[in-house]
């Protein structure tokens, strides 16, 4: 039987949300971003191409609350710019969603506050630069995620290098293809396998180890001094197969206070990368159990560093969209965003510096 949301949870967000600041007077405006262009929005395969995203609220205040991803992977935020958007922001700052105020943040229109104030008619312009990782070639989803919103509106094309094509020499290179001791040689391909001693583990999140981004880590502190500490909600992950540049891993949820995999809760099995000792999966939407019900987040990339014997998992961060349709309260003291496919709200979810503890072989139970 399906539990029901965990509305606690939320609720108690909401309420040490406000508790946190004073300055809170009203519904935050839902701002989703608005790209007009990305140039360039093509590049190669090993990335590092520097784009810039120009349009309205694709930025938020800084660099290190700007997420870009370009298909699964995080690109490298280098700088965010806003200029001439004093007449968009007092009419965000006062309106629900910030689609309202198009007129006022493109220079078509003044705007007087609700303290009688007037703000000259001015485009915001909003600019948003940032290196590309590398891709496999072809179009790639460019989403952008602030805490004003969210988008994937944008797409970016990774190019093949030319150094293949113009590598005539190993074409005309008969000596190579006739070479039958390089075709036999089958034994230096499997030389080369890697086995890694930990593929098929159980790792666990340690939640005490991140550093939060959003919410914000006094929220989080504030949630554990009042009973709710979140590492009663345990994440678990196991690499299945580790080949390559694959890395195909199994997600779950542990029973609470426990790194033991909670089998009422479903399994969600995904085909991540894997550039050793490097990894990340996802996107992906888990349905994590907690006490008294379910919560859902959905867009969720995890990614991390694996060396040596693999006791750790570190260097972890973790993003995501966290519904929280169920108390829609929460989004007048938290910016929500409609989450993907355009039902319920949703916030954002970024934490780094993770550590996930090897906790013993598995794999973990598939559970549908």
């Amino acid at each position: 039987m399906r539990r029901a949301p965990f509305v606690p949870f939320l609720l108690l967000i909401l309420l040490l949300a406000a508790c946190e600041s004073d300055d809170v007077q009203g519904p935050v405006s839902v701002c989703d971003p608005v790209p007009e262009a990305i140039e360039p929005d093509s590049g190669p395969v090993d990335g590092g191409t520097e784009a810039t995203v120009t349009g309205l609220w694709v930025v938020g205040d800084s660099v290190q609350d700007t997420v870009v991803r370009v298909g699964a992977a995080d690109a490298t935020v280098v700088s965010v710019d806003r200029a001439g958007c004093g007449a968009c922001d007092a009419c965000a700052a006062e309106s629900l969603r910030c689609a309202s105020c198009d007129r006022e943040c493109r220079g078509l229109a003044e705007y007087t506050d609700g303290t009688g104030i007037i703000h000259e008619a001015s485009a915001c312009t909003e600019t948003l630069v940032f290196t590309t990782p590398a891709g496999d070639p072809g179009p790639a989803a460019v989403s952008i995620l602030n805490p004003r919103g969210q988008t994937d509106a944008l797409t970016f094309t990774y190019v093949a290098g030319d150094d293949d094509d113009s590598g005539d020499d190993d074409d005309s290179g008969d000596d190579d293809d006739s070479g039958d001791d390089d075709d036999s040689g089958d034994d230096d391909d499997s030389a080369t396998a890697v086995v890694y001693p930990w593929e098929g583990d159980i790792y666990c999140l340690d939640w005490s180890s991140v550093t939060w981004v959003s919410p914000s880590a006094s929220l989080i502190a504030l949630a554990a001094n009042n009973g709710l500490n979140i590492t009663d909600f345990p994440i678990l992950l196991s690499p299945l197969v580790v080949s390559g540049g694959s890395f195909d891993a199994r997600i779950s949820a542990g029973l609470a206070n426990t790194c033991t995999q909670n089998l009422t809760v479903g399994t969600v099995d995904n085909a991540g990368t894997w550039t050793d000792p490097t990894f990340d999966v996802g996107p992906m939407t888990l349905a994590l159990g907690l006490t008294g019900g379910t919560l859902t987040s959905y867009a969720t990339i995890f990614d991390g560093t694996i060396s040596g014997s693999g006791a750790q998992i570190t260097n972890s961060t973790l993003t995501g969209l966290v519904d929280v349709s169920a108390s829609p309260l929460i989004c007048q003291v938290i910016a929500c965003a409609a989450c993907p496919g355009g039902g319920g709200s949703c916030i954002n979810m970024q934490a780094t510096n993770a550590t996930w503890d090897n906790v013993g072989p598995g794999p973990l139970v598939f559970v549908p």
